[in-house]
């Protein structure tokens, strides 16, 4: 019960994080703690999923336009999976 009284809290602060990471550390402490606390047990394996399949792996983004299009990519793959539409960059 108490998952879903705080899962939209949850969500909300760490996709936050995911999107206004200042520097690629910051981001990939983001994904890890998406990846080891999202509350929802399928939603968080569908991540993990994600993170490890990702056409553009984790481990290669090295700067601010890399993070940039990896939270792009993701949230648009996240989007596709649950079946919303596809959000342009400039939407972004």
């Amino acid at each position: 019960m108490w998952k879903w009284v705080l899962l939209p809290f949850l969500v909300d602060f760490t996709w936050e994080r995911l999107h206004t990471a200042q520097s690629v550390a910051e981001l990939r402490a983001a994904v890890q703690e998406y990846q080891e606390s999202f509350p929802c047990e399928e939603c968080r394996e569908h991540f993990c999923d994600l993170v490890e399949h990702h056409p553009f792996p984790i481990e290669n983004v090295r700067s601010v336009a890399d993070m940039r299009a990896w939270t792009w990519l993701t949230h648009n793959m996240v989007n596709r999976r649950i079946g919303k539409e596809w959000v342009g960059v400039i939407e972004t």
